[in-house]
């Protein structure tokens, strides 16, 4: 593509024009609307002027310096000329920079800006808002509410270039604000709540405040950060009322032939929480909230969904959409957030591996009345997050999905790991990519089978084996791929012996010994290791699979009394096994029942017998709802 170049001839000399400069002239008044790229720009950045300012602007990028040229009469008022490059801006987040210079191109009023501004569209008289650094009169935080109407503002005297402005958006509102060092920001005024569209323009603004003339300012360490976290909410408006208090007026096309790729862009937007506004005011609409639900730890998992009017909830096997099933509904209305109207308002308990990306979809439709939508969750441990939040206590994540391809990012992974051999670890990556990406793990640079998940574990760690692995995590779409940093293992040897945690019978005549770690089989099945001081004969003893704990059979034990077990030459499975502590002794109580801890509480129970019956004492917060502990 040839970059057009921009003349000014003066009238008395247009005769001197041949026919082709002429004809060029026309090409560029047709297709360059005024705008003037002297240099590459970033991907994703476009340079424009906005309001047919006399003199066309420019913008380059160099280095990380930005040059930004800008004619125009100002931006003030109920229309606006400047030159502006922006990209496209989804949702919250914040635009900074510092504006090292600006020219005085007003000398009489000092009025001259350069800063950062959100803006809905590039009409002249778009909903904006901007913090800018004026010549000579300090630094303003100025916006329009209304397309087509009055400019306001807040003013920070006495600041010049060079200094640093800020521009932050949370919802409808937006702050503005200055720094003299880049570290220690100084708010200018109160939050202004504006309707912006959910996508906007966010980039950097320049304007003359003289129309025959141009203001060059010069910017550096630009940032544009978007919210990483949250939920994509996509609307639909102008329902079809005949398809009745059903989803199908949302998602059926005969009804509704904008679904699903042409919601009303003016809605969508990102929450923070897996819930809709409440009682929006419009009638016969409908809306699908969807992100990566990133579980903190493994388990089992129970969701919940309130609606009013229909809704459904989605979750699938893994990040793809195409394996998502329903999982709750409502059938007919629930007020905000209640969650046991109806029985399918509640999936059945769900295993989740921590560290994975699953695609979570909820769909909602309203006819008259009031409106509402959330979705909650309780973990393994029994705790509700309600509604489910894009950053929670227990580190819980909602990552945004749109279903775009971008290049992937890793925003999280696993560093280097030290451990002792025997210990089990798993290796993670993070990506807040807004659509599906494939994973694919390596060993030292070779690709590794059935290792395509964001999490990798690795399972009794073995020091001839693991140490001096490196691993790697390949992030990849239809865009292309990343890979994670190297994830090197260094296993320790392990010199501590294991130690013996409890004891309790198994009915009169089996006695369950639990140990700190995994046991060789050897020592651990040899009855000669263990002795009871009352003389109670051990006939055989055999261990569990999972490694660690022991199953003595013994002659008949008497309830009601009180038994000790010594333990001796009992080995761990290190490469060099270590050997319980001499004459490791526990004692227990033999009792007819039996102890089993459910839902993993935080602290195990213990059984006390009494004369006259028994005293448990438990812990965990229920047995109820859909799980217990």
């Amino acid at each position: 593509m040839t970059t057009p170049v921009y003349c000014n001839f003066p009238l008395h000399r247009r005769w001197l024009l041949s026919f082709k400069l002429l004809a060029l002239i026309a090409l560029i008044a047709l297709f360059g609307s005024g705008r003037q790229a002297l240099a590459a720009l970033p991907s994703g950045w476009v340079d424009g002027d906005v309001g047919s300012p006399s003199i066309g602007g420019s913008a380059s990028f160099t280095n990380g310096l930005w040059t930004v040229s800008g004619g125009g009469s100002d931006i003030w008022n109920a229309s606006d000329q400047f030159n502006f490059v922006s990209l496209s801006f989804f949702g919250d987040g914040s635009i900074a920079a510092k504006v090292t210079s600006l020219q005085n191109t007003d000398p009489s009023t000092g009025w001259s800006k350069a800063g950062v501004m959100f803006r809905n569209d590039n009409s002249a008289g778009a909903i904006n808002a901007a913090v800018v650094v004026s010549a000579a009169n300090g630094v303003n935080f100025q916006w329009r509410s209304a397309a087509g109407g009055q400019s306001s503002s807040a003013n920070a005297s006495g600041i010049v270039a060079p200094a640093w402005v800020k521009l932050v958006r949370s919802g409808t509102n937006f702050s503005g604000f200055y720094s003299v060092d880049g570290t220690n920001w100084i708010q200018i005024g109160m939050a202004q709540s504006l309707s912006m569209n959910g996508v906007v323009l966010a980039g950097l603004a320049v304007t003359a405040h003289n129309n025959s003339a141009l203001n060059t300012a010069a910017f550096t360490n630009v940032t544009v950060l978007p919210q990483i976290f949250g939920v994509y909410r996509e609307l639909w408006t102008n329902l079809n009322s005949s398809a009745g208090n059903t989803l199908a007026a949302l998602t059926n096309t005969t009804y509704n032939p904008n679904w699903p790729n042409s919601p009303v862009a003016a809605f969508t937007k990102l929450y923070t929480n897996f819930e809709a506004n409440v009682d929006i005011g419009i009638n016969y609409y409908g809306q699908r909230l969807r992100a990566f639900v990133v579980p903190p730890t493994a388990g089992n998992y129970t969701f919940w969904i309130s609606s009013d009017d229909t809704s459904e909830l989605f979750l699938s096997s893994d990040e793809n959409p195409v394996n998502k099933i329903p999982i709750a509904w409502v059938n007919t209305w629930d007020t905000s957030r209640q969650w046991d109207k109806e029985l399918n308002q509640q999936s059945a308990p769900i295993a989740l591996q921590a560290g994975c990306r699953y695609y979570l979809e909820a769909i909602m439709q309203q006819g008259t009345g009031g409106d509402n939508l959330a979705v909650r969750w309780q973990l393994p441990n029994g705790t509700i997050e309600e509604p489910m939040t894009a950053i929670s206590p227990a580190s819980s994540r909602l990552v945004p999905c749109n279903g775009i391809n971008t290049l992937p990012g890793i925003y999280a992974q696993s560093t280097n790991i030290t451990a002792f051999e025997g210990d089990s670890f798993v290796l993670s990556v993070l990506s807040t990519n807004e659509a599906p990406v494939a994973y694919q793990w390596q060993l030292n640079g070779t690709n590794l089978m059935n290792a395509a998940q964001p999490v990798y574990a690795i399972s009794n760690a073995s020091l001839a084996v693991n140490n001096g692995q490196i691993y790697a995590c390949v992030i990849s779409n239809s865009i292309g791929a990343v890979t994670s940093a190297p994830i090197s293992l260094t296993i320790t040897r392990d010199t501590n012996p294991p130690v013996l945690l409890s004891a309790q019978n198994l009915g009169i005549t089996n006695v369950q010994v639990f140990f700190s770690k995994l046991l060789e089989t050897a020592s651990a099945t040899n009855i000669a290791n263990y002795v009871f001081t009352n003389g109670t004969p051990v006939t055989a003893a055999a261990m569990d699979v999972s490694g660690n704990w022991v199953v003595l059979t013994t002659s008949p034990l008497t309830y009601g009394s009180n038994y000790s077990l010594v333990v001796n030459g009992v080995r761990d499975r290190a490469s060099q096994p270590n050997t319980i502590a001499t004459n490791s002794t526990v004692g227990f109580t033999a009792s007819p029942f039996t102890t089993q801890d459910i839902g993993s509480p935080p602290t195990s129970s213990v059984i006390t017998l009494l004369s006259n019956g028994v005293q448990v004492a438990a812990d965990g917060y229920d047995v109820g709802g859909a799980a217990d502990q």
